[in-house]
């Protein structure tokens, strides 16, 4: 059950860096996307799963103060996971800060037309990159058993420092999947049917 439950917590307790950086390309395409259908609920919803992130990276920070353990634990992971996506071809690093500056100019307006698509793509291949070799690196035996055990191990610590934690992570993975069948719907009837999520 609590692999279940923590499932998709992963992306706030290891490689947090890669997580956050989708966020700002992400965060830009919505609104894009959301003015015209079902751009309200959206945004409701991302307002939402961002509230609930935060109060999990609250109690999340507390855990990890409070238990040093975790905190090399999570390193050393970080690490195993970082040394496995350069056996992919990629440089984690680099390419982070790759995305960051990218991300930068997208949100700088001022770039022509021309010049945001093409930095756009080069973004999102970077990212996908990245994003293809964290998968491969998360798939290693190893890594994944490492995974398993630290995440059941924070959830645990996560739970001394708030009782509800279990619920929020609940209600944190019911308005993320809201949000996604919002945004793959695109129209105000997609909407509708995910509203009862919220």
């Amino acid at each position: 059950m609590m692999r279940m439950i923590t499932r998709g917590f992963t992306t706030i307790a290891l490689a947090t860096t890669l997580s956050l950086l989708a966020a700002p390309a992400f965060a830009q395409s919505m609104e894009g996307n959301g003015g015209g259908q079902g751009g309200g609920e959206a945004a409701a919803l991302q307002q939402e799963l961002q509230d609930l992130q935060r109060q999990l990276a609250e109690i999340r920070t507390a855990a990890m103060e409070n238990n040093p353990e975790l905190q090399e634990r999570q390193t050393s992971l970080q690490n195993e996971v970082m040394t496995r996506m350069r056996d992919e071809g990629v440089n984690p690093e680099q390419d982070i800060r790759e995305l960051q500056d990218l991300a930068t100019q997208l949100r700088s307006g001022d770039l022509s037309q021309s010049e945001q698509q093409e930095l756009a793509r080069e973004y999102q291949q970077t990212r996908q990159e990245l994003l293809e070799a964290r998968r491969t690196a998360l798939d290693d035996e190893n890594i994944r058993r490492a995974q398993e055990d630290f995440r059941e191990d924070l959830v645990t610590a996560m739970e001394a420092e708030n009782p509800d934690v279990r619920d929020l992570i609940e209600e944190f993975e019911a308005t993320r999947e809201a949000l996604r069948e919002q945004m793959q719907g695109g129209g105000p009837g997609a909407g509708g049917g995910s509203a009862g999520a919220q």
